[in-house]
């Protein structure tokens, strides 16, 4: 099972778009809960700062992407599914819609 990642990914946005901050990921994932879509988000910790440190121009601070959790927890808590890929493919499958894919 294939699932697309619907938030634009980290390097992209931090590294690449040189944001600082995480207006971009907020604003995609309001638009998609509020048409009821699936938030996928994939990011790398390699690029993930961790110890507070400037880093290399490919790093970007791993509180970034804590915000980010936090604000999904506070925002929408109760509200959404935090599922491994491995538990959405078993709902899929029983589901019974699988097959026809």
């Amino acid at each position: 099972m294939e699932l697309p990642y619907t938030l634009p990914q980290d390097h992209c946005v931090f590294v690449i778009l040189k944001e600082q901050d995480i207006g971009i990921w907020k604003e995609k994932l309001d638009w998609i809960a509020k048409n009821g879509g699936m938030a996928f988000l994939n990011t790398h910790p390699d690029y993930m700062n961790f110890d507070g440190k400037t880093g290399n121009f490919e790093e970007y601070p791993a509180d970034r992407y804590i915000a980010f959790l936090d604000y999904v927890k506070n925002k929408y808590e109760g509200q959404y599914w935090h599922a491994l890929p491995q538990e959405i493919a078993r709902f899929w499958k029983a589901s019974g819609f699988s097959s026809v894919i």
